[in-house]
């Protein structure tokens, strides 16, 4: 079997502009809009490599989109948190208008949606879920003055605009670690009865029955990862603890 593909993404976008007549406006008509937001950079990482690609809109708005096109065609799985809400949507707006096809299929792991599912605490921020659960947070960009300052082309702000990108993606990476006992992956990175779904580690521990509608199964837990899992060989045993 040949292990899925596993890339991290992030997107930063700019602004939509607006005409308005107020500072709380209910509703802004579409022919108040002045420009639409639009992709200003995105940070990629591959699951067992260190280094985040940051790619910005100053190589030119069809070169950006091509690399990450090629990204996304290039996973098998691919994590983000908020992602399938807000940046896979997204992107695939500007490809679509750009006369991109969609890459090939892949599923998406939303850790935003894996933390509401099974979590609960005072904000689900990536911020603050990262530093809770891993120990570490965001760069503080000091507010939306570091976009107004991006969009005005300033270098300094592009290099912190890069360290906060890279940083996001760097967050998702040790909180997918941590959390993957939580989370079903939809391509098992190992196949057999004696390794781990979502590891691949044979460090597995018998812990009693699975029991399903078709019989019992042996329930297995990792001992690397915490994930729990079942034999794929049905057992005679109904004892459901037999620890």
């Amino acid at each position: 079997m040949t292990n899925p593909v596993i890339g991290f993404w992030d997107t930063e976008w700019t602004p939509a502009i607006s005409y308005t007549w107020g500072s709380r406006p209910k509703y802004l008509p579409n022919d108040f809009l002045v420009e639409e937001a639009r992709l200003l950079c995105y940070g990629a990482r591959y699951e067992g490599k260190k280094k985040v690609d940051v790619v910005d809109e100053r190589i030119g708005r069809k070169e950006m989109l091509t690399q990450l096109w090629d990204f996304l065609d290039s996973v098998d799985l691919l994590v983000s948190y908020n992602g399938a809400t807000f940046d896979s949507r997204k992107v695939n707006s500007e490809f679509a208008r750009e006369g991109f096809g969609p890459p090939s299929p892949y599923k998406e792991i939303d850790l935003y949606k894996v933390y509401r599912q099974n979590f609960s605490l005072y904000s689900g921020k990536l911020g603050f879920v990262a530093d809770a659960f891993i120990g570490d947070t965001k760069v503080d960009t000091g507010g939306f003055q570091l976009w107004k300052d991006v969009m005005a082309g300033d270098d300094k702000a592009w290099r912190k605009m890069r360290s906060y990108q890279k940083t996001d993606v760097d967050l998702l990476v040790t909180l997918f670690d941590k959390l993957r006992p939580w989370i079903k992956l939809p391509h098992p990175v190992a196949s057999g009865n004696d390794l781990c779904r979502n590891c691949g580690s044979d460090d597995l521990e018998k812990r009693g029955q699975a029991l399903t509608l078709n019989g019992s199964y042996q329930r297995l837990r990792c001992r690397s990862c915490s994930t729990w899992g079942r034999g794929s060989q049905r057992t005679q045993s109904t004892n459901i603890r037999n620890v």
